[in-house]
């Protein structure tokens, strides 16, 4: 399909959606932060969601000597009751379809798909609330990766948190999960997904527990969490940081040091797994505009555990370092084996929609013990367009780089294309 019919069905699909963005009542009765009756719980609700055009394209696809090309569009749309009691409801539909594509294809953009997005139902009073059925998660690793994708990456569970995003008690069963590659929900993992891993099982999902707490000092702050999570019969994982902020000094540090250790349990369906990944991170504005970030990660290697001591991810697998403070954007640092993970991050926001920077990322590491460490550099620039007024909503993104690997001649380059319409 040319660039002017897939222009045209954006802007189709665009139009379609605006009708929606606002609640399905006007009534009095629907302005309250609870309404008074059920009728008033469906008739108050609204719906929201979000349009997405994505265009990927690849050239040495992950140095595999293939281009790969796929512009798809699709999204999400949801319908939530106003809460009744604190009572509240969620149902969705999603979908994506396939505009263009080149000799190889980009798997997640593949695919037609259509299906049942987020469903659930959630009760809140104060701070604690308890959400069951498909829903959004942000843990460790187990997180919406959706962000720069067309489906939404969703999780059928049960999730129950106290407090806010810095002070909270939280504890979550995950029973199954849905990537943002195909609309079934199902209990493999990114591992069964990844078609070179070799890990073929099911699991019975995961469960974390999770703790964090924000301390006021002055113009000073420290914060903290502490999380433990359960994949059954593969490994347990505890992730651990510690930031300190100074606002009152120049270009206002941050600076944070992380932990993160997974070893296996039960049926140990990975074997020996032996992941230890330290890490320090340091964020600065030298303005109000500009944000500058260096982090450092060692992965530790271990040459009897799985992939000489590499963490298994199962929710991440290939697809997001999660919380890690060095990363790549368009690999995996714990995917890239033991051994030392660098990066740098400066971006700027321009004006009100405007904003661009870039990263640089230096991994040195290797998935097979004894075996000298592979160099690995990525150079990667983004920017990202929101528009105000008539067209708020409407956004534009852009993320084009290279990854550059010790024993190989030609780079890896991709380029990630996004319009986005949320309503």
């Amino acid at each position: 399909m040319n660039m002017k019919k897939t222009v045209m069905a954006l802007s189709l699909t665009l139009c379609a959606s605006a009708a929606w963005a606002f609640p399905l009542s006007q009534a009095e009765g629907c302005k309250a932060d609870q309404v008074g009756t059920v009728g008033e719980m469906f008739a108050c609700g609204s719906i929201d969601g979000s349009i997405r055009l994505n265009s990927y394209s690849l050239n040495n696809a992950y140095f595999g000597n293939t281009s790969q090309d796929t512009t798809s569009i699709g999204g999400y749309a949801t319908y939530k009751t106003a809460p009744f009691y604190g009572f509240q409801a969620a149902v969705g539909i999603e979908g994506q379809r396939r505009l263009a594509e080149g000799a190889h294809a980009v798997g997640e953009l593949h695919d037609h798909e259509f299906g049942l997005s987020e469903a659930y139902v959630k009760w809140q009073r104060g701070k604690f609330a308890v959400t069951v059925g498909n829903q959004r998660l942000n843990l460790p690793f187990v997180g919406d990766y959706a962000n720069f994708r067309v489906l939404p990456f969703l999780y059928q569970g049960v999730d129950m948190k106290y407090g806010d995003n810095d002070t909270f008690v939280r504890a979550t069963k995950v029973h199954k999960y849905k990537s943002y590659a195909t609309s079934e929900f199902n209990q493999g993992s990114r591992l069964k997904d990844d078609p070179f891993s070799g890990f073929k099982h099911e699991t019975n999902g995961m469960l974390a527990l999770g703790a964090g707490k924000k301390i006021q000092l002055g113009e000073h702050y420290v914060k903290g969490q502490l999380w433990a999570e359960r994949y059954h019969n593969l490994l347990d994982i505890y992730y651990g940081d510690v930031l300190y902020g100074m606002n009152n000094v120049a270009w206002k540090p941050e600076i944070g040091v992380q932990a993160i250790y997974g070893t296996e349990r039960e049926d140990a369906l990975l074997g020996k797994v032996n992941g230890k990944i330290v890490g320090i991170q340091a964020k600065l504005k030298p303005t109000d505009k500009i944000n500058w970030k260096i982090a450092y990660n060692h992965m530790f290697s271990d040459g009897d555990a799985w992939r000489n001591g590499s963490l298994p991810t199962p929710y991440a697998h290939n697809t997001s370092s999660g919380p890690i403070f060095a990363q790549p954007f368009f690999t995996s640092t714990q995917n890239l084996g033991a051994g030392n993970a660098f990066s740098t991050e400066l971006s700027a926001n321009i004006n009100a929609s405007l904003t661009a920077g870039g990263r640089l990322t230096h991994v040195r590491a290797s998935t097979v013990s004894g075996r000298e460490h592979t160099k690995m550099t990525e150079y990667l620039a983004f920017a990202s367009y929101r528009f105000q007024g008539k067209l708020k909503g409407l956004s534009i993104s852009n993320h084009i780089g290279a990854q550059k690997r010790q024993g190989t001649d030609d780079p890896f380059w991709q380029n990630r294309l996004n319009v986005t319409y949320s309503f």
